[in-house]
């Protein structure tokens, strides 16, 4: 997943730390953490790559490099459908 920010033109630092499932994306502080326990398949990191780098953390990057900031952390009300985005990136692969 890093790899994949990388090539997008963006390093994250990730952290093997905290209280969520395997893997979140945290795009206003530029941050992946990755659960410590976490085991990920091929297929569950093709499926991670698109949902959550894909998606969460493009939105991030490309919203901070707008002139308005708030399109960093993204808008209110604004998740729904960005966590639909996210699955059908998921399901397309």
């Amino acid at each position: 997943m890093e790899r994949h920010l990388i090539e997008a033109g963006d390093k994250w630092p990730k952290r093997r730390r905290g209280s969520f499932d395997r893997v979140l994306v945290d795009a206003p502080k530029k941050l992946l953490r990755i659960h410590p326990g976490a085991r990920f398949s091929a297929s569950d990191l093709r499926s991670l790559v698109a949902h959550e780098v894909d998606v969460h953390a493009m939105r991030g990057m490309m919203g901070a490099r707008q002139p308005l900031r708030m399109f960093a952390a993204g808008l209110s009300r604004s998740d729904t459908t960005e966590e639909g985005l996210a699955i059908l990136a998921e399901e397309r692969i």
